[in-house]
């Protein structure tokens, strides 16, 4: 990906987690639990592009270094072309009072039809995590892959 693809998406993904994108969607996946299914706030495309990322349960390895906390998202384009995906996602309380962190999961140039997993890895968490604590969707956003 180029210096400025990278840029770009980066600002993008800032746009989505400030509100600025009409396309968020929102749900949690909480440890040791069955993944939740997320709803969407805003717009069809939006809508349509939630559906395409599955957030599965969060793990918190057991460093005495830095408990780095890990989240499994899939993502599988649904859509008809060759797409680009912004997932944010927070790292929250279980009464969404506490974000503990945020962090982006970037996919470029997924193929219609694929799936594709990545890991997500909230790695400033420096306090050891309830289990009701929860991974949320803050946002999505698909465009088409240039």
């Amino acid at each position: 990906m180029s210096k400025i693809k990278t840029v770009l998406v980066a600002v993008l993904g800032v746009a989505c987690v400030l509100g600025a994108a009409g396309c968020s969607s929102s749900g949690t996946s909480r440890g040791g639990s069955t993944p939740t299914t997320y709803e969407v706030s805003t717009g069809v495309a939006a809508h349509a592009a939630a559906k395409d990322v599955k957030v599965g349960r969060w793990h918190q390895a057991k460093s005495a270094v830095s408990p780095v906390v890990t989240v499994k998202v899939v993502i599988t384009n649904s859509s008809s072309k060759r797409s680009d995906y912004i997932v944010d996602l927070a790292l929250e309380s279980a009464d969404g009072t506490m974000e503990y962190e945020t962090t982006p999961v970037v996919v470029d140039g997924l193929e219609a039809g694929r799936t594709t997993t990545r890991t997500a890895s909230f790695v400033s968490v420096n306090v050891k995590l309830p289990k009701t604590a929860k991974v949320v969707m803050k946002s999505v956003e698909r465009t088409s892959s240039v």
